[in-house]
């Protein structure tokens, strides 16, 4: 009797340790199940905001891009216009030197010298202002399309 009563305590006592530990296994999984969970919400959330934000920032950088080009395009007008506007005052300085001509030579050898001294200033001039022009183009670019965070 008493090894009857020795073995079915032993048994009872095997099977609350076994259901125990299975009952803590589970507990402990579905603890490791709740993290995980946790954690992909987290790092999905953090792709999701990372996603926004680059495509906010492309988008800003697109939007400095079109403002460049079209500030380019006003550039190249502008280029054009003054070469315009040069060609019509080198004519007129060749009228004044012909003009010079059927005058007298001091006439002329100023004419001629300001003719000379005029262009050279005329180029020069046109190409610091395209260089000017270029380097406001890029800082204008470079400032658009720097990220910030009142948009």
């Amino acid at each position: 009797m008493i090894k009857l009563w020795f073995t079915l305590t032993m048994l009872a006592c095997a099977s609350t340790a076994v259901l125990t530990w299975e009952y803590q296994a589970n507990k402990y999984e579905k603890l490791m199940t709740s993290q995980r969970t946790e954690y992909l919400k987290a790092q999905f959330n953090a792709v999701e905001k990372a996603h926004a934000e680059t495509i906010k920032l492309q988008d800003q950088k697109d939007e400095a891009e079109k403002k460049s080009q079209a500030r380019q395009a006003t550039l190249v007008a502008a280029v054009k216009s003054s070469r315009t506007a040069l060609a019509r005052v080198s004519d007129a300085a060749d009228k004044s030197i012909r003009a010079a001509q059927e005058s007298h030579s001091a006439c002329l050898a100023n004419a001629s010298t300001f003719r000379v001294i005029f262009g050279q200033c005329s180029a020069r001039l046109v190409e610091v202002g395209k260089d000017a022009q270029g380097h406001l183009e890029d800082k204008r670019t470079l400032i658009d399309s720097w990220p910030n965070n009142t948009q």
